[in-house]
């Protein structure tokens, strides 16, 4: 039977009694509410109108088993079934017209328990009993047969059989399986399309630990984008306290790494992949070299063994291969003394240039400082007011930023 009940009270409101012949596996309502779709053990698929449970249309033998799960593409035009005949099949929602079939039965034991569609409606998810989530993709192009053309796109093995599978609005998939010995349920989260780029802003990652990548951990050649994130007091028993970008790319603005540890190396954070990324506004905070060593935590608080382009602070300067020890903000190094830094790129000591004549330039300088009037500083390099000296008798220098007096 189908029954239909108040989501408020659980009130019964209808029921449809035999609406199949077999057990009912899978119930689902189209995106309106207006339409109800069951799947069942005879294979048969049928659509009811909601408000009635009245048979709108239906699909005999739709598979030659089980079929395990239905579900509505967001969309609302199409109804997506997974069945124990090791098929996938798309059905137009509303006459129930085959669109499209996946042929799973490369594997004996590939019964599909599990569907669902991503949200733009072009993409299917399937988890199954041989241990597998697989992502396609339905094209507009048609086949031979005049069905929608699928194509895979990507495909993982899990450790143990797939019930359920699902779209995150980002495009993850998300997937549970039977623990071991089917006590334990455990969900599995996929970023399977690695082109994409994963955007987590003004958010907050706290005590969290793991062997690496305490914070965050980005893997797999995925991309993570970040806007005003916190990572705070999380632990590593190996590199990256604070996050550990493994094969990835990341790419933070104005994140804040505070008292985070790690057993290894980058207590903060830990770049060691192979692809280019990019920090803009880095904060890291709570750390002395006292500190590490009696935490027993890394000696360095950030270790970057890639490729990684900063966006400093003027008078700053970061190497984009390093290790970085003590709590810094932006960018973890000052201009050398004598020379200036105003770009936001520098990538050594010596900044954007050596200090000119007529100026001068303490560590840290983003801009040249100007001798005062009726000094002058004949050569480069200079790194304070000191160096600035006063005029000889009988000449004279009315402007400031002088290498020499008139006469």
């Amino acid at each position: 039977a189908i029954k239909l009940w108040d989501a408020a009270s659980l009130a019964l409101i209808r029921m449809k009694a035999e609406a199949h012949t077999g057990n009912i596996n899978s119930v689902r309502f189209s995106p309106d509410g207006s339409t109800l779709a069951s799947g069942c053990a005879d294979g048969d698929i049928k659509l009811w109108n909601a408000a009635g449970l009245t048979l709108a249309k239906e699909q005999i033998n739709a598979h030659a088993s089980d079929v395990y799960e239905i579900n509505f593409s967001p969309d609302g035009k199409y109804i997506v079934s997974g069945s124990g005949d090791r098929t996938t099949k798309v059905w137009d929602a509303s006459n129930l017209a085959l669109v499209a079939v996946v042929d799973g039965s490369d594997l004996f034991d590939n019964l599909i328990q599990s569907v669902a569609v991503s949200s733009d409606s072009k993409r299917i998810v399937t988890g199954s009993y041989a241990q597998r989530v697989t992502v396609y993709d339905v094209s507009e192009r048609t086949t031979s047969q005049g069905h929608r053309e699928v194509s895979l796109l990507a495909e993982r093995t899990t450790s143990d059989i797939v019930v359920s599978v699902a779209f995150a609005p980002s495009g993850q998939v998300f997937w549970g399986q039977f623990g071991q010995g089917a006590s334990v349920g455990v969900l599995g989260k996929w970023n399977w399309d690695k082109s994409a780029t994963v955007v987590i802003n003004n958010s907050t990652v706290t005590n969290c630990a793991s062997s690496y990548g305490g914070g965050l951990f980005i893997d797999e050649a995925s991309k993570l984008q970040s806007n005003s994130m916190t990572v705070d007091m999380c632990r590593a028993t190996g590199e990256g306290g604070g996050g550990l970008d493994g094969r990835g790319e990341i790419h933070l603005i104005n994140s804040h790494f505070k008292g985070n540890r790690a057993s290894q190396s980058g207590s903060a954070l830990s770049l060691s992949g192979n692809r280019n990324s990019s920090i803009t506004g880095l904060r890291v905070t709570d750390y002395t070299q006292t500190d590490l060593i009696q935490a027993n935590s890394a000696s360095s608080v950030a270790s970057f063994n890639k490729a990684t382009s900063w966006r400093c602070k003027p008078g700053t300067w970061a190497p984009q291969i390093g290790i970085f020890v003590g709590g810094f903000q932006d960018c973890p190094y000052e201009c050398n003394a004598g020379y200036y830094g105003n770009s936001s790129d520098a990538q050594i000591p010596t900044c954007t240039a050596k200090c000119p004549p007529g100026f001068f330039c303490p560590i840290g300088t983003a801009n040249p400082i100007a001798c005062s009037e009726g000094k002058f500083a004949a050569s480069d390099g200079s790194t304070s007011e000191s160096d600035c000296v006063d005029c000889a008798i009988g000449t004279f220098n009315n402007q400031t930023g002088q290498s020499e007096c008139a006469s």
